[in-house]
């Protein structure tokens, strides 16, 4: 059985889970250098894009790298790369064969996990850069144990998991690791700041995004999205390698696949893959700091269990956005067009319901938002 035709067969296995077996696949020489190789990344929102913009400045270095991301876009082999040979094969054989020896059924990002931490140590990288999936005390990724962990912010999503409160979060989040030589932060209220420590006393040093942002003269809380991930980005390679910047943060582009995306100038055209409420509040805020409030066609369509009604509640609020609802059965895991159109209907505000095509075919000012897996169905079509 091929790569691609394993990882088909598990799709809809996201729930299994065999946390307390993973560790069995390493010996304990591997699980040592994972643990203080690994750059652990968990938060809200940003972990891909401050996954991104560590690897790329490692590999400037020349330093040797492996990253995990997920989810993927567009092709499953996104979620891995390396600045060595990627050796998928060997991993693959290797995390089959473990399956099978344990009568394992993995989970689908159980598997892709296991084969980037082989390829990362086949490989006698000097880094693994790691993003967490839910991002929890029980995350798949916790298994490792990371002295180096990252926090790119704090918001509201996978509640029923992680906590109703942001304190809970921030438990959940702090703790997916009890060996933090290093936590780097973000974006933080101030108010959970002074609980950090207490919720994870194996925390020697805290790092915040706020303190470095200084050294640019900039207002930390006026820089764009993917401008704080670069900060966040930038210290942990200061303090890890002493990593000396030449750049300007205004002037360098950090753009991220599925992020404020523009696809399009005239007309213009956005995708945004902000498929929570703190991520599209700061989708919307980078649209009023480049175009203010310039009419704009807003595209939208949730996964399945999203809080879509906070979402299209927010939406609403701005008299500049004109609401398109996208088809049914037009992504993966879609929540029902009805259920968006009802609430829509109860809170009295206008919509049309189209295909996802309309948005290219559209000739006005668009954003789609809402998915990661819409945001993937859309590059698919357009083979971007």
């Amino acid at each position: 059985m091929d790569f691609k035709t394993y990882f088909d067969l598990k799709i809809n296995q996201s729930k299994n889970k065999n946390t307390n077996k993973l560790k069995q696949f390493f010996i304990n020489s591997e699980m040592e250098i994972l643990r203080n190789k690994t750059i652990s990344i968990v938060g809200t929102n940003g972990k891909t894009s401050t996954a991104n913009i560590i690897y790329n400045y490692l590999n400037k270095k020349n330093i040797k790298t492996t990253k995990f991301i997920s989810p993927h876009l567009v092709d499953i082999e996104e979620r891995i790369e390396s600045s060595s040979q990627l050796n998928y094969l060997e991993a693959f054989k290797q995390v089959k064969k473990f399956e099978k020896e344990l009568g394992l059924n993995l989970g689908y990002f159980e598997s892709l996990f296991l084969i980037a931490c082989k390829v990362f140590l086949l490989n006698n990288d000097d880094y693994f850069i790691c993003e967490a999936g839910i991002g929890g005390k029980l995350d798949t990724t916790s298994i490792i144990q990371s002295n180096t962990v990252v926090l790119t912010n704090i918001g509201f999503d996978h509640q029923e998991l992680l906590g109703n409160s942001k304190l809970e979060i921030l438990d959940q989040k702090v703790n997916i690791s009890q060996n933090i030589k290093n936590l780097f932060i973000g974006e933080l209220d101030k108010s959970l700041i002074s609980n950090i420590k207490s919720l994870n006393n194996s925390i020697e040093r805290i790092y915040f995004s706020k303190d470095s942002s200084l050294n640019f003269d900039l207002n930390f809380d006026e820089l764009s999205y993917v401008q704080k991930n670069a900060i966040l980005a930038f210290l942990v390679l200061d303090k890890l390698i002493d990593f000396k910047n030449t750049f300007s943060i205004e002037n360098e582009t950090f753009q991220q696949p599925g992020r404020f995306e523009t696809v399009s100038i005239k007309p213009l055209k956005i995708i945004d893959g902000s498929h929570n409420i703190s991520g599209l509040e700061a989708a919307i805020r980078d649209y009023q700091k480049k175009y203010l409030n310039d009419p704009i066609d807003v595209f939208v369509g949730f996964k399945k269990g999203k809080n879509y009604k906070e979402m299209l509640m927010l939406i609403s609020k701005y008299s500049f956005f004109n609401i398109f609802v996208i088809n049914d059965d037009e992504f993966y895991q879609q929540e029902k067009v009805e259920n968006l159109t009802d609430y829509l209907d109860l809170i009295k505000k206008n919509y049309a319901v189209v295909p996802l095509d309309y948005f290219d075919n559209n000739m006005n000012s668009s954003i789609l938002i809402g998915s990661l897996y819409l945001i993937g169905e859309y590059k698919k079509r357009n083979k971007l």
